[in-house]
């Protein structure tokens, strides 16, 4: 049975790109603006969310409110977090990796980027929590626009390892067995163009892979080459700007097999 709780107004806006509610027994948290704040970057608005709001499934109420914008400046992307033993985990634009309580928003801890600043950015929202008790987070640092794997302790936050790779990770991992080992699948690829090529100019070449890292060695497992590309999504012009990401996130099934959309062709 469906059932409403009507309208209830906890945020000044509900960015396009922070779509993703998460519902466990008691609490709905949803990524929202709390307040516009106008910046030249358009931080908030249709952009991102500055901050995470908790709120009762029975009638809306707001249970708590947590600023990701006030903390650290930055805001969230295609939020997606995870609930995990009393705790919400979930990641910033910058890579930028936090914990809260989820009984009353207390911040657990948060873990700046390092190699992150100002412009660094990323489209992967979902920070994973794997079976082995650690946080898996993607992010793109500045100026080159490549991506990193940061593995942290899920208690403290600190960073345990890390992996770098040579082009842009937009998508968050999938963390299972693979092979008989505990793997982090790690979609590697820049996004395709939002608008078409200019006539007489010719895009980058772009070279998506797949790739299986063994989350106790760091070792490689596997990757998988998708086909180079440089062109925009199928039917944009300049007048219908479409900017998807050029994967989705992975899943793994029981049998260790991993799936997976691409968007470059």
């Amino acid at each position: 049975m469906v059932r409403s709780f009507g309208k209830k107004k906890i945020a000044a806006s509900a960015p396009d790109d922070a779509h993703s509610l998460v519902a466990v027994p008691g609490y709905l948290i949803v990524a929202c603006s709390v307040a516009e704040r106008a910046t030249a970057d358009s931080r908030n608005g249709r952009n991102g969310n500055s901050d995470l709001v908790a709120v009762g499934p029975e009638d809306g109420h707001v249970i708590w409110k947590y600023s990701l914008y006030n903390r650290s400046g930055q805001i969230g992307y295609n939020e997606m977090p995870a609930v995990v033993d009393g705790a919400v985990i979930f990641n910033d634009k910058a890579g930028g990796a936090y914990s809260v309580a989820l009984e009353d928003g207390r911040e657990n801890w948060y873990t700046r980027h390092a190699g992150a600043d100002e412009q660094s950015f990323s489209t992967a929202g979902g920070a994973v929590v794997g079976p082995d008790g650690r946080a898996y987070v993607v992010s793109n640092s500045a100026p080159n626009g490549k991506g990193q794997l940061r593995v942290h302790d899920l208690r403290s936050g600190a960073v345990l390892w890390t992996q770098d790779f040579d082009e842009q990770v937009n998508a968050g991992v999938a963390v299972g067995l693979v092979r008989g080992s505990l793997a982090v699948i790690v979609a590697v690829g820049d996004n395709v163009a939002c608008f078409p090529t200019i006539p007489g100019q010719s895009d980058p070449m772009s070279h998506a892979q797949v790739i299986a890292i063994d989350t106790k060695s760091q070792q490689k497992l596997w990757d998988f080459h998708l086909p180079a590309y440089n062109k925009a999504c199928a039917g944009v012009s300049w007048g219908d700007m479409c900017c998807p990401d050029v994967f989705g996130n992975p899943t793994i099934d029981q049998d260790g097999h991993v799936y997976l959309n691409w968007s470059g062709g």
